[in-house]
């Protein structure tokens, strides 16, 4: 399904907050254009506000079919009956909603957006984003986002890699590249900011992976940069297949920004106590988010068996399979990131395995976990997790 962007074009405010809630809470992910950004975005989806004046919403119609024949228009009226309906499909409006909206019907429109949008063919120019957050710092969030773009780009998928980190972002460090400019750079210009200037700040990595470096301010990004790192991965998207973002450890504004566009959230956590119940707090908080939830996938990292606790009770816990574990290899990891040198250039073997099979993930972000095996019980004599908090 297409990944869309959406502006809502009205007066009201209040309209603008409940449509921008609805489209994000909704089963497609979308990237909502604010007024700052709507004239510079390309959007697929114009929801245009015809309640108060109803000719002018439909001359407005005309206008925006007139720019675009393969924009999706959308007409909220208050009022429906079949002359309002033919005059707006007349002007070139593709879906007629009257207020207050049906979720459902809604919802049911922006997917038949979706599908007008990838049965063009213009799907294909967005970028699909893939977003890793941690339960916990340490868990090796950037070892995997870090190894996972290394791999879409050996098979030569256009890859970006964004660090949303605050202050402590090190993807450049896992990566072995220097560079004059950061994400700060592009927040800080957001009256000029365009594809050409956005460009020039991005770093290159000999694997073919290109990266928009974190910050080393401790305060940036921060929770004024929500709408401008939404118009980043807007312009992103249509030069590159895949944009990989590193979000740290913690729920940012940016973060959040990033994963109600993101095709896949991996929750990236270790077999212990703190950072299953972290995980737990995070998905709680994505489930939150709509239908974001349907588009986590848990990875289990530093695990081996026999688990300290058994993947079944892990699962209980999170509410959630886990898609994928990877083995604890301190030393190969510890190398890699020493020398800048990713771990899928190594020959660890079963390491390289699961990236692997974590790209074949990332390429098909709908395929389901296989149903794991029942591991070994550790002789630990642990509580179940579900009664720990």
């Amino acid at each position: 399904m297409a990944r869309l962007i959406a502006a809502v074009l009205s007066e009201d405010d209040a309209l603008k907050k409940q449509l921008t809630r609805q489209l994000r809470d909704g089963r497609t992910p979308v990237s909502v254009a604010d007024e700052r950004t709507a004239a510079s975005a390309s959007a697929d989806v114009l929801i245009i506000d015809g309640r108060l004046n109803l000719r002018s919403a439909i001359l407005e119609v005309e206008r925006c079919r007139a720019a675009s024949a393969s924009v999706s228009i959308f007409l909220i009226a208050s009022e429906a009956n079949s002359d309002l309906i033919l005059q707006s499909m007349r002007a070139g409006a593709n879906e007629f909603l009257t207020w207050p909206l049906s979720t459902e019907a809604f919802d049911e429109a922006v997917e038949r957006a979706s599908s007008r949008r990838g049965g063009s063919g213009a799907g294909s120019s967005l970028a699909s984003i893939v977003t890793f957050i941690g339960a916990k710092g340490g868990v090796g969030t950037t070892t995997l986002a870090v190894n996972c773009a290394v791999e879409l780009a050996g098979k030569k998928k256009q890859t970006i890699m964004v660090d949303l980190k605050q202050g402590l972002g090190d993807v450049a460090l896992f990566l072995g590249v220097r560079s004059r400019y950061s994400i700060v750079d592009a927040l800080d210009a957001e009256g000029r900011l365009d594809r050409e200037f956005l460009t020039s700040l991005v770093a290159k990595h000999v694997s073919g992976v290109e990266l928009l470096p974190g910050s080393d301010h401790f305060e940036r990004p921060g929770p004024d940069d929500g709408p401008t790192i939404e118009h980043v991965f807007r312009l992103l998207s249509a030069r590159y297949e895949y944009a990989v973002v590193d979000a740290g450890a913690q729920i940012t504004a940016c973060g959040l920004a990033s994963m109600y566009i993101s095709e896949m959230i991996g929750v990236v956590i270790n077999p212990d106590v703190p950072s299953i119940r972290n995980g737990q707090r995070i998905i709680e908080k994505i489930s939150g988010m709509g239908s974001c939830a349907e588009r986590v996938r848990v990875f289990l990292n530093r695990a081996a068996q026999p688990y300290p606790i058994p993947l079944a009770q892990i699962e209980e816990a999170l509410g959630q399979k886990v898609h994928l574990t990877f083995p604890p290899d301190y030393k190969t990891v510890a190398t890699a990131l020493n020398s800048g040198v990713p771990l899928t250039f190594s020959d660890n073997s079963e390491m390289a395995e699961q990236f692997k099979r974590l790209t074949d993930l990332i390429l098909n972000p709908h395929a389901q976990p296989k149903k794991a095996t029942a591991p070994r019980r550790s002789g630990l004599g642990l509580p179940r997790i579900a009664s720990m908090w």
